[in-house]
């Protein structure tokens, strides 16, 4: 998942790949910072943002990924897991327009004292 690929012909491991598992990665420690960081709404957004942002730059890896290992004249197995960012992103945009949502209400609450 990520770390490697595996040459079906001849079984040798390639790791050009564990890019996308730093990238992986990376977007999993920020989401859970921006798990526990829920006082400052602000950077909070701008963590949100920061994830979606490294899950697009997954899938332009990946598609790279595509284009570059695989022998010519094949076509890469793709598994439904490689959905799995692309849902992340749904939801990372999701939980910033509820964050912001939050903000725009505690400002307007601010506004009526």
């Amino acid at each position: 998942y990520n770390l490697c690929t595996i040459n079906g012909a001849s079984g040798e491991w390639d790791f050009s790949s564990c890019g996308l598992l730093a990238v992986l990665l990376a977007t999993v420690v920020t989401s859970i910072i921006n798990i526990f960081g829920y006082k400052n709404r602000k950077r909070q957004m701008n963590r949100c943002l920061i994830a979606i942002i490294l899950l697009v730059l997954w899938y332009a890896l990946f598609i790279y990924l595509l284009n570059t290992v695989a022998p010519e004249n094949s076509w890469p197995e793709i598994k439904y897991t490689a959905l799995l960012p692309f849902i992340a992103i749904i939801l990372q945009w999701l939980a910033r327009t509820g964050i912001k949502r939050d903000e725009d209400l505690i400002k307007s609450m601010d506004r009526i004292r």
